[in-house]
């Protein structure tokens, strides 16, 4: 009797062990294929985002009003202090303003075919060498060839505002949306 129970009862640990390993098997199983859907819905909404930021970047680039602007700071001197009392940098700053609708409020850089940053929402990167051009100078060569890009993120030169003692070294990544300002002869 003694030997008939204990065998009911390592018979009835053995099918709950089993049951137990099959239903996680199946709880994983189902987890793994829920997260690859929503690993690929993700994928398809960033590539969506991607093409309308580069399609809006690209248009940007032909508009007229920013190639006028352009060509007027590419004829200030590029150093700090000319480009601070230029009017064409006003111009920018006031026509990036105007399209927070469409990026949020953002920043841009205009950069000379030296690498310079002649325009910037920021001061402190005016007349200097462009940020893109010290991480991804392939990507910034390619916008002066025509291409319009992503820059993937970065680290950056601004600092954070809100920042703890142990993180004042930390700077913030960022990214960029890269492509050339055309005018009608290229």
């Amino acid at each position: 009797m003694l030997a008939g129970l204990s065998g009911f009862v390592l018979i009835v640990a053995l099918l709950g062990w089993y049951m137990l390993e099959r239903n996680k098997t199946e709880h994983l199983l189902n987890v793994d294929e829920n997260l690859r859907g929503v690993l690929s819905v993700s994928q398809d909404r960033f590539e969506l985002w991607l093409k309308e930021r580069i399609s809006y970047v690209a248009r940007l680039g032909r508009d007229p009003e920013l190639v006028a602007i352009t060509k007027r700071l590419l004829q200030v001197e590029p150093n700090k202090k000319a480009l601070l009392a230029s009017v064409a940098l006003r111009e920018a700053r006031f026509f990036f303003q105007n399209t927070e609708d469409i990026f949020g409020n953002i920043g841009f850089f205009l950069i000379n075919p030296d690498q310079v940053s002649i325009g910037s929402m920021r001061d402190a990167n005016l007349g200097t060498p462009n940020l893109i051009s010290k991480q991804h100078p392939e990507l910034l060569q390619r916008a002066f060839q025509g291409k319009v890009s992503f820059v993937p993120p970065m680290t950056s030169d601004v600092d954070l505002d809100n920042v703890s003692k142990s993180d004042i070294t930390r700077k913030p990544p960022a990214m960029f949306f890269i492509g050339p300002v055309k005018d009608t002869d290229g």
